[in-house]
């Protein structure tokens, strides 16, 4: 079945997501897991395909051009995010995955805390989603990894400002480098 989903194109962070309908996603059939990580059900879900570290990246990559150059590349690339035959199918494939930031939300702090993020994430495939980061990268003169496309049933984290956030997952690599557990 090919999932349906809208896309949402975020030209000041050069970011990009497809919105999937809540009536698409079944939790139950993985409640109990999240219930014995201390994970809370997402209330919104999305496949993220351009991604806030990327995001940056494109960014820094604009700030040396004109602003009528820089203007055209996130028109294009917005026009790529928006006309990409996008083909998405739910695998069956589970992973709870945890990673680790940063915390620099509190401005005044004289150290950094350790903000944990864990998630039940489902794996989904996306047709020719290679060839979608192949374009991206010619646009803005980068090498991004595609990433591994998959939407955040369940999430939490020690910041309670990003209990619902999910975990950014941006190549294969990294997925393999968090020791994801298949459940």
């Amino acid at each position: 079945m090919n999932l349906p989903a809208r896309v949402l194109f975020r030209s000041d962070y050069c970011t990009a997501m497809l919105l999937i309908g809540n009536e698409y996603i079944d939790l139950s059939g993985k409640k109990s897991e999240a219930k014995r990580f201390g994970l809370l059900p997402k209330d919104e879900f999305h496949i993220t395909i351009i991604g806030s570290e990327t995001g940056e990246g494109i960014l820094n990559y604009l700030d040396i051009l004109e602003r009528s150059e820089k203007n055209k590349i996130v028109e294009n690339l917005q026009n790529l995010c928006e006309s990409f035959p996008w083909k998405i199918s739910l695998i069956d494939e589970y992973y709870y995955v945890k990673k680790y930031y940063n915390d620099n939300s509190d401005v005044g702090a004289k150290q950094f805390k350790i903000e944990k993020r864990e998630s039940i994430i489902q794996i989904v495939k996306i047709s020719k989603f290679s060839l979608f980061y192949k374009k991206l990268n010619l646009m803005v003169n980068q090498n991004f990894e595609t990433p591994v496309p998959h939407i955040t049933l369940f999430s939490n984290s020690t910041n309670e400002e990003k209990k619902l956030r999910g975990i950014g997952i941006y190549s294969k690599r990294q997925f393999t480098n968090l020791k994801p557990l298949k459940i």
